[in-house]
């Protein structure tokens, strides 16, 4: 399906300058400009997308680019293995990036403000980034390591998997994973100290992190899933053409970028059967009271939501 195909009227010029830009911020994109690649316009503007970590997005896409190049067969069955889990962690980061508290200024002195903050916002963030879009995210460098040494793939979990990466050249990949730290959050292993925390794991290992350090260490670690994010829509998306698949996700974000305008907005999409076919439902939430703009914005909605929907 061509660029235009899924063109949105409305925001025709807004997304043609968008686009002239991502091509300058991933030049990969000028051998795929036939497929839309508005997904990854979040790199662009958005917090926290756009701070991304580049040396591990480009260290992640040259492993994707080699691989292509040694395996691409295997490579290409291994994303349709691997789609509903690279879906799931694509949504989870996406939820994540879309909270409010990224651009939360945290005050030098206000301690109680700062570990309460840590308490409800960043240890739950820190924990669901580990196990539900990092591990998802390394998961085909660590496979692939696996098979290249003749051992087995099963049974690998986010510290597996991190193992794999971590001391080589792709360790930079791996760096904002604290196991003590994932492990001491995770089964509730949390002492806060005078002006620093200390996590323990169950086996009595303990890491004491000042209160800046683990801030420092979510960011890093949200910055490190973008990156890595990044770089597997990016290699995807210019591959499609010989045919890698897309998970489902990727094509969500898309649909939404495809159909964002200061009227409405794609809110979810759900897919549906029905007795002799499949359908694919879309939510959108109206930001306009005038009701010549929302009808003329839910036929678009829907004519590129069929275009998407054939790839759904």
């Amino acid at each position: 399906m061509a660029v235009e195909d899924f063109q949105n009227p409305l925001t025709a010029a807004r997304d043609l300058d968008d686009r002239h830009q991502l091509v300058a911020l991933f030049p990969d994109l000028e051998t795929g400009q036939a497929a839309p690649f508005l997904a990854l316009r979040s790199y662009l503007h958005r917090c926290p997308e756009r701070f991304f970590d580049r040396t591990v997005q480009l260290l992640m896409l040259g492993w994707l680019r080699n691989r292509d190049n040694r395996q691409r067969a295997e490579l290409k069955q291994y994303f349709v293995d691997a789609s509903a889990e690279l879906s799931a962690a694509m949504l989870f980061l996406r939820q994540v990036n879309s909270e409010e508290w990224h651009d939360r200024a945290l005050i030098r002195g206000d301690d109680y403000e700062v570990v309460r903050f840590i308490d409800t916002v960043l240890h739950p963030a820190y924990l669901r980034l580990s196990e539900g879009v990092l591990a998802a995210l390394i998961r085909p460098v660590a496979h692939f390591a696996r098979l290249d040494r003749g051992k087995s793939v099963e049974g690998m979990d986010v510290f597996n998997l991190v193992q794999e990466l971590a001391g080589g050249p792709m360790s930079p990949c791996v760096e904002a994973y604290n196991h003590t730290v994932r492990n001491g959050i995770g089964h509730g292993g949390i002492a806060y100290l005078q002006s620093d925390i200390r996590y323990r794991d169950k086996k009595v290992n303990a890491e004491v992190l000042d209160v800046w350090s683990a801030v420092r260490l979510c960011d890093d670690m949200v910055d490190t899933c973008n990156a890595l994010a990044c770089a597997i829509k990016l290699f995807l998306i210019v591959r499609g053409s010989v045919g890698y698949q897309l998970p489902h996700e990727l094509l969500i974000e898309e649909l939404m970028e495809e159909t964002r305008s200061p009227w409405w907005t794609i809110t979810g999409c759900i897919k549906s059967e029905l007795p002799n076919a499949s359908q694919l439902l879309l939510y959108a939430r109206p930001e306009s009271r005038d009701t010549l703009k929302n009808p003329v914005g839910i036929a678009s909605v829907s004519g590129i939501g069929r275009g998407v929907g054939s790839r759904l």
